[in-house]
């Protein structure tokens, strides 16, 4: 019997690949990210939207499809729907998209004050002669998350919600939960009849930042970055309520030599500012006395020359804590 050649073996195994609907392409390393961006709040109907928006580090890339994985706060909102489409897309199974309660995942998982949800769903491509291209430049938007805001919530505080994409900070480590594959983007490139597959992804989180390379829970804090009022009227140290519990942001941020931190309490307590690096590790303690009202703690860069530029940190008394903020210091 004649020998089969190796080069008859390759084309008859790409043959039977090709027959049973596989694509065959070139392997493609480039990365799309997403992120959460542009905060609305509609005071009538009480609802909190954000836009979903996408970025491709490889041109010509056109979007195929998506699953929408995401946790948030859910002491402070209920998930509504994904709305709004650009042109050409729309949401497939499951549709609507199902919610998971999870009573400890948000202490546990992300550092919250308390539970946090799980939402999962799917967007794509609708109409197979209108795709769109994920531009290189700048970010796109693709579509909306909302949610309605608990009546629980004061009107008078400034609405930060965290809201995490399910896809952890290191490269390859998938979602937060056991066996989720997080965040999964497919595209098309120059041919549009042969699918890329599944692109490398990142994600940039609403409201939390995650740890560096964090391997155990949790995997990072929430922080007051993206800020809206409820009520439209805008806030700061200089219009606060002295008389309650309230951590400012640092200013100013980011900072070279000293950058000032002020709080207030609503009675004079012991309070301690503690300040962690991007692992979540406590690297400074400030602690002392302080008065009811307005207080100021100064803090110089050269304390953390050894670590990470950027750093967070949160105020605890006997009985009230913060929510974590961000401050980044320059070399």
């Amino acid at each position: 019997m004649k020998k089969l050649q190796t080069p008859n073996i390759i084309i008859i195994a790409l043959s039977i690949l090709l027959a049973l609907g596989f694509s065959v392409s070139a392997q493609n390393t480039g990365m799309v990210s997403v992120r959460f961006s542009n905060p609305q709040y509609d005071q009538t109907q009480r609802t909190y939207c954000l836009d979903v928006d996408l970025q491709s580090n490889v041109q010509g890339q056109r979007f195929d499809g998506m699953n929408v994985r995401f946790f948030y706060d859910a002491t402070k909102m209920d998930f509504l729907n994904i709305a709004n489409f650009h042109e050409g897309v729309g949401p497939v199974n499951p549709n609507p998209a199902r919610v998971t309660e999870g009573a400890a995942w948000g202490y546990y998982l992300f550092n919250l004050e308390s539970s946090a949800n799980a939402v999962n769903g799917a967007v794509q491509v609708i109409n197979p002669d209108n795709y769109v291209t994920i531009p290189t430049d700048g970010w796109m938007k693709f579509f909306e998350v909302c949610f309605e805001v608990k009546e629980s919530i004061p009107v008078n505080e400034d609405f930060c919600p965290s809201v995490i994409w399910d896809l952890k900070t290191a490269s390859g480590k998938g979602g937060f939960l056991t066996g989720s594959g997080g965040v999964v983007i497919t595209t098309y490139g120059n041919n549009p009849s042969i699918k890329d597959g599944k692109r490398i992804t990142a994600s940039q989180h609403f409201n939390w930042e995650g740890y560096a390379d964090q391997g155990t829970p949790p995997f990072g804090v929430p922080i007051q970055e993206n800020c809206i009022s409820l009520t439209g009227s805008v806030t700061g140290i200089e219009s606060t309520d002295a008389k309650k519990f309230e951590l400012f942001q640092n200013q100013p941020n980011p900072f070279d030599e000293f950058t000032e931190i002020r709080f207030t309490l609503p009675e004079a307590s012991a309070a301690k500012l503690t300040f962690f690096d991007g692992t979540g590790k406590s690297i400074k303690l400030i602690e002392g006395d302080y008065a009811a009202g307005m207080n100021v703690v100064k803090v110089k860069s050269k304390d953390f020359h050894e670590v990470s530029t950027v750093l967070f940190y949160r105020l605890e008394t006997p009985a009230h804590k913060s929510v974590f903020k961000k401050m980044i210091f320059l070399r």
